[in-house]
């Protein structure tokens, strides 16, 4: 198991302490083809499926390939999805709850998660705050 799939269960565990349903479905390494999140959340209404990225640079990169795949996820649901990425650099404590629109686009179309940006993303414990309104994180996600 690698520091990745570590930090994917902690956040996994997160999740399910905060009181939502949560799966692992981790598939890093091309070790599959069906369209699946590294983590589904399901809450009353809705699903979020993530993509989840751990480091060791300041810089992490998801591809476009993988978000797309999360899209063709969502499209398989019968209820509203969203889709985002969860982010942990290293040297950092914390997760961070990414929008698809809240990263950098490369010339390649991947996705480029900055530490330094991190003021702009939401971090995983806020997110699970009831109050936190993830309505509002679903509608700018939609």
């Amino acid at each position: 198991m690698g520091k990745g799939s570590d930090k994917e269960r902690e956040a996994a565990r997160m999740i399910h302490d905060a009181g939502l349903s949560v799966m692992r479905s981790p598939s890093s390494g091309g070790g599959t083809k069906r369209e699946q999140p590294d983590l589904a959340v399901w809450e009353t209404e809705r699903v979020y499926a993530f993509e989840s990225k751990y480091g060791s640079s300041d810089v992490l990169y998801v591809q476009d390939e993988e978000m797309v795949a999360l899209r063709g996820f969502n499209s398989t649901t019968s209820v509203p999805t969203a889709e985002g990425m969860i982010a942990r650099f290293k040297g950092d404590t914390s997760f961070y709850v990414v929008l698809p629109n809240q990263a950098d686009r490369t010339p390649s179309g991947s996705y480029r998660l900055v530490k330094e940006d991190r003021g702009g993303y939401v971090s995983l414990s806020e997110w699970l705050e009831p109050t936190f309104g993830r309505e509002w994180w679903y509608e700018e996600n939609s």
